[in-house]
């Protein structure tokens, strides 16, 4: 098989976005890291036999995040499981490139993560899934509203509302 430009550009897009799906994947389906594998692969695979069908000028970002948002959609819809896990939240976050040691380390700080994603576990999937897209994936609301096809005031509206149940939690722990 010859590297066309329609290849260099996907393997272009597969070397920025492969880690960022992965973890993503990692974190809905929980620490099971042979099926996020998996799921990743798939994903990227759906993405490369559609990438002719894919807009040069839209957003990939949002473009393959919403191909892995709806491969987890639908195994679960067929398994009708829950799509996270607290102990791979908590682990995505320890073992996180992005995760600063002190911050591992400090065991208050531990203790109150902890507790956030015991929290995190109370909201309804849609909740979580944007707040993992803001807060631990860092999207804009407009990128978040691309992936989720809403309109960003939709995302605006119900990442505030995700965020007061989850303070609301929160509280109700202390």
């Amino acid at each position: 098989m010859f590297f066309n430009k329609k290849n260099k550009r996907f393997s272009q897009y597969y070397n920025e976005f492969f880690e960022k799906i992965y973890n993503y994947i990692f974190f809905r389906v929980g620490n099971n890291r042979q099926m996020a594998e998996e799921f990743t692969q798939e994903v990227f695979l759906k993405a490369y036999e559609n990438f002719d069908d894919f807009d040069k000028n839209a957003n990939f970002s949002a473009w393959i995040y919403r191909i892995a948002h709806n491969h987890i959609i639908d195994h679960y819809r067929k398994k009708k499981t829950n799509t996270t896990d607290l102990d791979a939240i908590v682990n995505m976050i320890n073992y996180s490139k992005h995760a600063d040691e002190t911050f591992v380390k400090n065991t208050d700080i531990k203790i109150e993560m902890k507790n956030v994603l015991k929290a995190l576990e109370s909201l309804n999937d849609q909740q979580k899934n944007l707040i993992i897209l803001r807060y631990i994936e860092e999207y804009e609301i407009e990128e978040i509203a691309e992936i989720v096809k809403e309109s960003a005031n939709y995302v605006r509206v119900n990442l505030h509302r995700a965020l007061q149940k989850l303070n609301s939690i929160l509280t109700d722990f202390k």
